[in-house]
């Protein structure tokens, strides 16, 4: 203010003396800078929405870490964006006052291509790109729906005449409704939250794992209570669950959901439904895409409530009718399938205790172990050796004797000196050993004189005496993982098995270390002057016996561990409170000492190598049965709890009780909406509502193509791939296996030893009966024609991994092969031997037979017959076409079933072991037969798996938007705010050509989960029973284009 006055008082006092002003200068900066403002602004928010139409994700390799940084890629490209819009615009930020010309200029003006910023010689009037982005700050304004760019050192220039008569710098901010910040930051943790998993906090993970709890629990209680329920968890379940847990998310992240992803979730919901009561494991892909990807979104409220509608309710995102999450989880009948089987009753009466032991984790690291003999035998061997020299002068003259010129006006040229070494002394040439040299070097100088028309040489002799040393010594430093004992003896022949026993290995180090001539190390020492240390490690050799020696040790071992059991109460496993792996884990555990004996002093390497495999043989018994033990421990932590909470439906879910299981089931059906919500309410542009559309909305497990709005023309893409794979397939994998639907045929297929069990049952049945009816026979000699393909293929894998574990020949191996079918009498009893453990047993007697078996080839054989039987059980070629063992089935149980009073029958169905008791001798193979056919009828328990009626699935999904589109109801008229994430280029212009920014990504995302369902004890369990452990979506684990190639965990 007293500026303004005492200016407008000088100006009064000038006017009174007749003085004019010009005051055109500043006239025409104002000007200037008025325009300025305007122009900054709409270079900013053109900048920004192109910044938002190709978002730099990653920058491009030629300007990574200079101009676009990794952390900050986004941002700095949206700088130098903003940057060059404001260099191409601000000329127009101009004014004239008179003769005055007014313009404004930024310290990067005339910014040059990365290629040509390096310009030899350099210019001052150019500017590199990372000039512009420093030019440039940017912060976000009114919680980010506007954007604050601020330009530095902004200056502004007037002119007369081109003499430069007013300059003023400064920097200048402007804030533009757009919200480019907002949907950047919340893009990025949309596929942050996408890639969360369950028990890492909220997010598609936990969404995922609430709603497959809702499914999985319904209807495993259906399927443990009769219901023909094969997959309780399917990779249809899975994409629906994971689509309905991406809306939540979308909700969450961005205050709305993509209404096509909701419809699609909403259409999926109610075919899904269908499919489990009509197909559940067959997927028409084409009609599939088509069915979910229809572009039109449905009305909410036209849905009903219809079978197919539940299951919609149960799986879906929340929003049919009006249902809540948690409302959803009522509508699904869960309460009613476990008030009506009377779940609680059935867990509370089986007390049984059953027997669990360490086996198949004993044979798996058996296994194991016998593969790794050989590197675990060499680490026995390891010796660490090094070469030191040292050099210490003893005598002679340090350096050549003083000059002495030849005569008057002679000049020193230079000189040259020749030098030889003669080393004297012996020994110390053998093993690790220290010897010692006496060198001397005798030394011939030659110095040069000029006077100035003639040369002429002079000549000195000198000499120098050293004593050198050279030690080469060797530790032995074996990496075998044996307890730390003191060895010996050790670099002498001997030991337990009176083997080389590292004698070779001094010889081998010099021979590494380049010592084997001491003399001509001493030499060299002594001319050079540095004689750098060396170190190398070497390995003995080891005795031809000594694998075998080990491998019989570990079988010792072997038998006692495959030993170990535990005893589990029935209820506890049903409620989720008994984990027979980590007790097991802990006996072993406890016994590991007693198990390694490793003695105090080892004999030798060969011994230590001995205990070395024994500890990697326990540790691994021990690691496997920790790994079972992991799971169940995460997985059945409230297992009691959520078992109450699904099957009662008391209201809430359940509570969080801080531990990992208790997330998982703190997330079961609780997938909650939230209401839509505006951000920046006082921003320049007003409140800001985002709207998520991806393409496609809904991402299925099918491709996609050209006929789809979701591709591009031309590509082929899948967007979703899963996995899920059921980790305790026993007991009742392979029993309830073949139960069947008893109102529809599924068409799946059964492992083999089930349908050898269907086939041995029809086998019996033609025997005891004279009912040889044409079905009867017609049936049999179908599936004994697929069974006795499988078994063939069975005995084939068996066959080449006898070519692995021992030497027998070709046609040895074969005529094993043969003798071990040859001891069962049907093809159905060969195959039903195949899963019960009687066929591997038949196997290393036969082989027996044919050769000389140590203990430990015992061992090895019996183990890698067991693993190779159970790969051949769970491979899709081994199984058997369900059609063919439910028809043999059916007709074999109706003619049993003649020959059994209804009334027992019924007794029969419920209590099998009763019913048998109940049966007299002429009867008891007609009730063996209908309990051996398991198709539609629940058998016996299979003994020693009870505690398999806990079933785990681990559930891994990945997924990809081809496009991503986040929109804002912001921007001119016709033109809203989008920001995009699809796969491409960004690129800018710069004095007139093209450089690449960076490149956005797609959204990508992996996220998983663990599904734990418990039932009570008794047939049939819960499980898939399809004959699919690992189901796997076909692209798995690639999502995005056809042919893409990466691995798990890679995305």
């Amino acid at each position: 203010m007293l500026l303004l006055v005492s200016s407008t008082a000088y100006a009064s006092g000038l006017a009174t003396t007749g003085v004019t002003v010009d005051r055109s200068v500043e006239w025409a900066m104002d000007r200037a800078s008025a325009d300025l403002t305007p122009t900054l602004r709409s270079a900013t928010a053109e900048a920004a929405r192109t910044a938002a139409a190709q978002p730099v994700t990653r920058p491009d390799p030629a300007l990574a870490g200079t101009v676009i940084r990794n952390e900050s890629a986004f941002e700095d490209a949206l700088r130098v964006r903003i940057g060059l819009a404001v260099v191409e615009s601000i000329d127009t930020a101009t004014a004239r006052a008179g003769d005055v010309h007014a313009t404004t200029t930024v310290s990067f003006d005339d910014p040059v291509p990365p290629a040509h910023d390096t310009i030899d010689p350099p210019k001052d009037d150019v500017a590199t790109l990372a000039e512009v982005r420093d030019g440039v700050t940017i912060a976000p304004a009114a919680n980010g729906t506007a954007l604050a760019a601020t330009v530095h050192n902004v200056t502004t220039t007037a002119r007369r005449n081109g003499r430069i008569v007013g300059e003023r710098t400064r920097d200048v901010t402007v804030v533009v409704p757009v919200p480019v910040l907002a949907a950047h930051e919340r893009t990025e943790r949309f596929e942050r939250v996408l890639n969360r998993g369950a028990l890492e906090g909220p997010g598609l993970g936990r969404q995922l794992t609430g709603r497959l709890y809702a499914i999985a629990w319904a209807r495993g209680y259906a399927q443990r209570f009769g219901t023909p329920v094969q997959n309780v968890v399917g990779n249809r379940h899975v994409e629906l669950s994971t689509n309905a847990g991406v809306t939540a998310v979308q909700r969450e992240t961005f205050g709305a959901a993509d209404p096509n992803a909701s419809a699609g979730v909403r259409r999926a919901a109610v075919r899904t439904g269908l499919t489990d009561l009509l197909e559940p494991t067959s997927l028409d892909e084409g009609e599939w895409s088509r069915f979910v990807l229809e572009t039109s979104v449905p009305d909410p409220d036209d849905a009903t409530e219809t079978a197919s509608g539940t299951a919609a309710t149960v799986m879906g995102d929340g929003n049919v009718s009006g249902t809540s999450g948690d409302d959803a989880t009522d509508a699904a009948g869960t309460n009613g399938i476990a008030d009506a089987t009377g779940v609680n009753d059935a867990a509370d009466a089986d007390e049984t205790t059953e027997t669990v032991t360490a086996g198949p984790a004993a044979d798996a690291a058996l296994v194991e172990t016998l593969d790794r003999t050989g590197s675990i035998a060499k680490s026995a061997y390891r010796v660490e050796a090094t070469r030191e020299v040292r050099t210490d002068r003893i005598g002679g003259q340090p350096s050549p004797p003083s000059r002495r010129s030849p005569g008057a006006n002679w000049t020193y040229v230079g000189d040259r000196t020749t030098s030889t070494a003669d080393a004297s002394g012996s020994g110390g040439e053998d093993g690790f050993e220290t010897a010692t040299r006496r060198v001397t070097v005798d030394h011939r100088t030659t110095r040069y004189w000029t006077d100035g028309s003639s040369q002429r040489t002079t000549t000195v002799r000198w000499s120098q005496r050293y004593r050198v040393t050279v030690a080469v010594d060797g530790r032995y430093a074996p990496s075998a993982g044996a307890p730390d004992r003191p060895t010996s003896p050790t670099f002498e022949r001997g030991g337990a098995i009176d083997g080389p026993n590292l004698r070779d290995t001094p010889t081998a180090a010099r021979r590494d270390l380049d010592a084997t001539t001491v003399d001509s190390i001493t030499e060299r020492a002594v001319e050079s002057g540095v004689e750098t240390p060396r170190r190398t490690v070497v390995y003995g050799d080891r005795p031809a016996d000594l694998g075998a020696w080990m491998r019989d040790d570990i079988a010792v071992v072997h038998e006692t561990v495959r030993g170990v059991e535990t005893t589990v109460e029935m209820r506890e496993v049903a409620a989720g409170e008994a984990n027979p792996y980590g007790e097991l884990a802990a006996t072993v555990r406890a016994k590991r000492h007693q198990l390694i004996d490793a003695p105090r002093t080892y004999d030798g390497a060969a011994d230590r190598a001995r205990v070395a495999a024994r500890r990697a043989y326990v540790d691994a018994t021990i690691a496997k049965l920790e790994q079972r033990a992991r799971t169940a421990r995460e997985v059945h932590a409230d297992a009691e709890e959520a078992a109450a909470t699904e099957t009662r439906n008391d209201g809430d879910a359940s509570t969080a009780d801080g531990s990992s299981l208790g997330e998982y089931i703190a997330a079961s059906g609780r997938t909650t909406d939230t209401d839509p919500y505006e951000i920046g309410e006082s921003g320049p542009g007003g409140a800001v509502s985002f709207q998520p559309a991806g393409s496609p909305g809904y991402l299925p497990r099918t491709t996609i193509d050209a006929a789809s709005p979701a591709a591009d023309p031309g590509s082929q893409t899948r967007p979703l791939v899963t996995r899920n794979v059921n980790v305790f397939t026993v007991p009742y994998g392979d029993v309830a296996g073949g139960i069947v639907d008893e109102v529809l045929d599924l068409g799946s297929r059964v492992p083999l030893p089930q349908a050898g069990r269907t086939l041995a049952a029809t086998e019996r049945t033609l025997r005891e009966t004279d009912d040889h009816s044409e079905e009867l026979r017609r049936s049999h000699d179908r599936l004994e024609s697929d069974v006795a393909g499988s078994v063939e293929r069975v005995e084939r894998r068996v066959e080449h991994r006898l070519g692995g574990v021992t030497d027998l020949s070709g046609s040895e191996r074969r005529a094993v092969v043969d003798a071990a079918g040859d001891h069962y009498a049907t093809t159905g009893s060969l195959a039903a031997a195949v899963g019960n453990g009687q066929y591997a047993e038949t196997i290393v007697a036969e082989v027996a037979h044919r050769t000389t078996l140590t203990d430990g080839e015992r061992a090895r054989l019996a183990a890698e017959t067991r693993t190779t039987l159970r790969s051949a059980i769970a491979s899709g070629r081994t199984s058997v076409s369900k059609s063919r063992v439910t028809s043999a089935g059916e007709i074999t149980r109706k003619v049993a079933r003649k020959r059994i009073e209804s009334a027992v029958e019924d007794e029969l169905r419920r209590t099998s072991g009763e019913a048998v008791d109940r049966l007299g001798e002429e009867h008891e193979w007609a009730t063996e037969v209908t309990t051996q056919v398991g198709a539609g009828l629940p058998v016996a328990p299979v003994p020693g798996y009870w505690y398999a009626t806990v079933n785990v699935w681990h559930v891994d999904v990945a997924g990809t938007y081809p496009r991503f589109v986040l929109r804002s109801d912001t921007g001119p008229p016709g033109k809203p705010f989008e920001y995009v994430r699809e796969s491409g280029r960004s690129t800018v212009a710069v004095d007139g050509e093209r450089v690449t920014l960076g490149y956005t990504d797609p959204i990508r995302f992996e996220t998983g989960t663990t599904v734990v369902v418990a039932v009570p004890p008794g047939p049939p369990g819960v499980g898939d029973v399809d004959g699919t452990w690992s189901e796997r979506s076909p692209g798995w684990p690639c999502p995005g284009p056809e042919r893409r190639e990466c691995s798990a965990g890679s995305g």
